[in-house]
Parts: C-alpha cells; sequence; structure tokens
C-alpha cells in the first residue's frame, strides 16, 4: 500500500517542481519485495473448526509477495502505473479463525504447496488539475508526514487499485510491509472495503485537495461472491461508494489530521438474522441462502494522527457498520477501535529504525453474534458455536534499517478472544519480516 503511495508522492513532487516549467516526460521504475516468517503459541479451548478456527497447535507460517512498479509522467500533474504482483503464502493454519489475522500480507485462501501465477495488483492513470498557486512553504510540512500532501488541486484517478491506497490512509498504520501486520490495524477493521481476494478492485476516485482540507469520493467494485476473486461489474446490482473528508490541523506546533469515511456496500450479501428465521431445527443457519439480488450495508470510520514531536507520532481509528448483512470482503468485524504510536530511533542514534505499539478491539454485531453462536459460518469465522466476546490484539514491532533501502522487523502480538471467542484462551504470536525496495 504504501508502495503506491510513495509513487504518488514523488509524482506529486515532479508536478510541483515542474509548475514553473515546461513539463519533461518523466519515467519512475521500481519494486519490492517482503517476506514474513510467523509462529503461534498453542491455544485451549472448544469448537475448533478444522476449516475456519485457528486450531488449537502450535503454527508456522510464511508469507512472500514481489512486486514491480512502471509508471510515466507524460503531461504536466498526470501519471500511468501498472504494477505486476507475484504472492505465495501458507497460512496459519489456512488464514482463518480470527477477524483481526496476524499476517496483512497473507494471501486469504490456502495456497500450502502451491504456486500460482502472477498478476497485475495495480494499473490506473491519475491526473491533478492545479487549481492555484502551489502549496504555501509553511503548509509543506503535511507533504512529508500526512497523505496526501496538501497541493491545491482537483484530482482524478481511474483503474485498478487498492481503495485503502486512497482512502482511510495512515502513514503510521496503513502497510504491513512497514507497519503493524495485524488486519484490525493495517486499516478499519469494521470497513468492508471492495476489493477481490487479493485485495484489489477497479473504480474511479475525484478529489479535492486543499492545503488545510481534503475531499474525495470513488465508487468501486465489489466481488462477485464473499471474499471472491472476481469481480462484478453489473454496478446497478453491485458497487461501493465511499467519500471521505479530511482537515489537517497544528497543535502545540505539530501537525494533525483528522478524517472521516463513509461506505455504502452494494452486493448480494446475505442477511443474518433471515437466515437465523429460516434454519431448519436443529440446523445451523446458512448464510448463502439468504442472498438476495442486491442488499445495502453501511459504514462509518474515523481516522485521527497527530504528530507529537519530530520523532514520535501517534493515531487513533474508530469504525462501525450496520452489521445486518454478511462480510463480503475484508474480514468479520463490525465494530472497531484502535490505537497507537510509533517512534524512530534517533534517541537512541538509529534515526532509521522505528519502534511501535498499538492495541486494537474489534466486535461484532448483536445480529451476527447470534448467527454465529448458532452454528453459521462466514468466510473467516464459524466455530460452530461463539462464545462472544471482544477480540483485542496487543502489537509491537521494531524495524531495524539494515541498508539504504533494506528493512528487518521482528513483530510480537497477543491476541485475546481470538475469533471473538471467549471460550478459546489468548495465542502469542511471533514474527520476523524483510523488506527491500529500490
Amino acid at each position: 500500500m504504501s508502495l503506491t503511495l510513495r509513487v504518488l508522492s514523488f509524482f506529486w513532487i515532479i508536478s510541483i517542481a515542474a509548475s514553473a516549467e515546461k513539463h519533461k516526460f518523466i519515467a519512475l521504475l521500481g519494486g519490492q519485495s517482503t517476506w514474513i516468517f510467523q509462529g503461534n503459541t498453542p491455544l485451549s479451548g472448544k469448537n475448533f473448526n478444522p476449516d475456519l478456527s485457528f486450531g488449537p497447535e502450535a503454527n508456522f507460517s510464511w508469507s512472500g509477495t514481489v512486486s514491480i512498479f512502471a509508471g510515466v509522467s507524460p503531461w504536466k500533474g498526470a501519471f500511468f502505473m501498472v504494477e505486476p504482483e507475484y504472492s505465495n503464502a501458507h497460512g496459519m493454519p489456512n488464514g482463518s479463525g480470527m477477524a483481526g489475522f496476524p499476517n496483512g500480507e497473507l494471501v486469504r485462501v490456502s495456497v500450502t504447496g502451491s504456486n500460482p501465477p502472477p498478476y497485475i495488483a495495480r494499473a490506473f492513470y491519475h491526473q491533478e488539475f492545479a487549481l492555484g498557486a502551489d502549496t504555501p512553504p509553511e503548509l509543506r510540512e503535511f507533504e512529508n508526514r500526512f497523505f496526501p500532501s496538501g497541493n491545491n488541486a482537483i484530482t482524478f484517478s481511474i483503474g485498478k487499485f487498492a481503495a485503502n491506497d486512497f482512502f482511510d490512509a495512515s502513514m503510521i498504520a496503513s502497510d504491513p510491509r512497514h507497519h503493524f501486520l495485524n488486519w484490525a490495524l493495517m486499516e478499519q477493521g469494521a470497513w468492508d472495503y471492495p476489493a477481490d481476494v487479493r485485495g484489489y478492485t477497479y473504480g474511479v476516485i475525484l478529489g479535492l485537495e486543499k492545503p488545510l482540507f481534503a475531499l474525495r469520493a470513488g465508487v468501486a467494485l465489489m466481488p462477485k461472491v464473499a471474499n471472491g476473486l472476481d469481480l462484478n461489474w453489473n454496478l446497478i446490482q453491485s458497487r461501493s461508494e465511499i467519500i471521505e473528508a479530511q482537515v489537517r490541523y497544528w497543535i502545540l506546533k505539530q501537525p494533525g489530521s483528522l478524517k472521516l469515511m463513509m461506505y455504502f456496500n452494494h452486493a448480494p450479501m446475505g442477511n443474518y438474522d433471515q437466515a437465523l428465521e429460516s434454519a431448519q431445527p436443529n440446523m445451523a443457519p446458512d448464510i448463502i441462502a439468504t442472498r438476495a439480488e442486491t442488499t445495502l450495508k453501511v459504514g462509518l470510520g474515523v481516522l485521527m494522527e497527530q504528530q507529537i514531536n519530530n520523532q514520535i507520532a501517534a493515531f487513533l481509528r474508530a469504525g462501525f457498520n450496520d452489521g445486518q448483512t454478511e462480510t463480503f470482503a475484508f474480514t468479520e468485524i463490525d465494530r472497531s477501535l484502535s490505537i497507537g504510536a510509533h517512534m524512530t530511533g534517533a534517541y537512541w542514534n538509529r534515526p532509521k529504525d522505528r519502534l511501535a505499539l498499538a492495541v486494537a478491539v474489534s466486535g461484532l454485531s448483536a445480529s451476527h453474534a447470534r448467527y454465529l453462536a448458532a452454528g453459521g459460518k462466514g468466510f473467516q469465522l464459524g466455530d460452530g458455536g461463539l462464545d462472544d466476546a471482544w477480540e483485542t490484539i496487543l502489537e509491537t514491532y521494531y524495524m531495524i534499517s539494515l541498508a539504504e533501502n533494506i528493512e528487518a522487523s521482528a513483530d510480537i502480538q497477543g491476541i485475546f478472544n481470538p475469533g471473538m471467542n471467549a471460550g478459546h484462551s489468548p495465542t502469542a504470536v511471533f514474527g520476523l519480516r524483510l523488506h527491500g525496495h529500490y
């Protein structure tokens, strides 16, 4: 995710630098590779479903992604980008069983021993239309700390991308390749964001970027089926509409940002209450049997980021969705709250290192909890029974800069009530992340 943010920032800087002179053709080529290795401590409890539980045993998992991105800026304010990507993984044990899964890079399907083909992750066109003078120098502080950069422009983007490249984007907690690994910390857990199983979609986004505020709106494709690979191009029946407002401010001369996001998902989602009402005696409810031609899910999200000083920054997220229809794209969270911070290693003469700590709590709507307690299944949760409780995740990592473009991170996560189930004991997940880019 932040890879694309850096590419966008690169072209915005180019646009600013070229604003006073004739634009020249600019090309950019880069890439990244991220490898994550994790293991967890055993769990105890009951109702461990072999397909949808994290499992009682200790597990080992790995994931790897390799991306190449190429971009050109043929005229002022414009660029075209394409990003081929290869990914492979083996989950803990099968990529499910927790709402806040511990690896944000994991492809959410079981790919043990397989060799999936590469794919195009992103391919889009972005254009900025300047509205006047460049960002005043005293406001450019935001360019390095909060995305987007605070240009005075109207923006337009179309093509294939990740919805969270543009919405709910954080410089502290949005990228499992550099920041927190857990799903509940890398974005709004309660945002069932439009995406295929790999996290990408097609869409159109318009934005108004001003030095002190921004407005963004977009329409993107939803998958044909829950957690599916194929996207639905029938916009009458299936689509996601997203709007976001951002305010930039200062507290004690330190910059901050507040974002409010609202989304409306339209898709053939099933209904939890209807599944419970139509279930046969002594049979588990089936959400798939209640899918309609199209239904609506509405959600809200807030993201606040604050620079404390030159070395420390903090964030707070809160999210909510109506919780009536099945989760269709991201993960089974209906209520989410997370808070955390990171600091550079400048205090111990390692300015390129980073230490971070955060906590996330995630919950279900009453309808969703009743459905799972009755033995219902989603694509992420479904133990065959549920003792409803808030899933709580504590994560800390230390990232060490090994060279100019090479990083290694040690990551520890404590997970309480895994899978929203108080009947399961806590577990600890230990991880090592290796990342390189050029």
